[in-house]
């Protein structure tokens, strides 16, 4: 994002974004998410601009991947994700937090909750977890995340027992029939 986007953001929303979090968009720290508008931290001021109306339009809002059952308070911007799970800054608080949203609800936050991620700590936590994945920030191309150890070997198990579960169906058959 440019100083541009950033402002028309704060125009259009009539919000001021934090400083930390200007800091972090100003020099988009993931390199092949440029530009985005899928992960947890969207880089396209449009689409932000958007969704955030839309969030904050009408009491049933149907946004660009969900539904929101309440219209949100200007206080609260939408930052990234989609209806399962959004990430959503509280701009009452200094440093700004980062909330976890499910399902557009934030219902539960009529008050500051202080224990909320601050911004800054939430966005090295997600640079982190592409770290440890061995994704290179600062690749262009986006990388293919490889599989963690315990899914693979949950998928594996899975087919191995849809496999023996096929073969005992078929055996009873079997001995039904002779």
């Amino acid at each position: 994002m440019t100083e541009g986007d950033l402002r028309r953001i704060e125009k259009r929303l009539n919000v001021r974004l934090p400083a930390e979090y200007r800091e972090v968009m100003l020099r988009f720290p993931i390199r092949f998410l440029a530009g985005n508008a899928e992960s947890a931290l969207w880089d396209d001021a449009e689409e932000l601009i958007r969704q955030n109306e839309e969030l904050r339009g009408t009491t049933a809002v149907e946004g660009r991947v969900g539904q929101s059952v309440t219209a949100w308070l200007p206080h609260f911007l939408f930052i990234g994700g989609d209806v399962e799970l959004s990430w959503v800054l509280d701009l009452r608080q200094s440093p700004c937090r980062v909330l976890e949203v499910d399902h557009w609800d934030v219902s539960a936050y009529h008050e500051p909750y202080e224990e909320a991620a601050a911004f800054t700590d939430w966005v090295e936590q997600y640079l982190d977890d592409y770290r440890k994945d061995g994704v290179d920030l600062s690749s262009e191309e986006d990388p293919v995340r490889p599989i963690p150890k315990a899914c693979a070997c949950a998928a594996i198990g899975f087919i191995v027992v849809v496999a023996i579960a096929g073969g005992v169906i078929r055996l009873l058959e079997f001995l039904r029939e002779h």
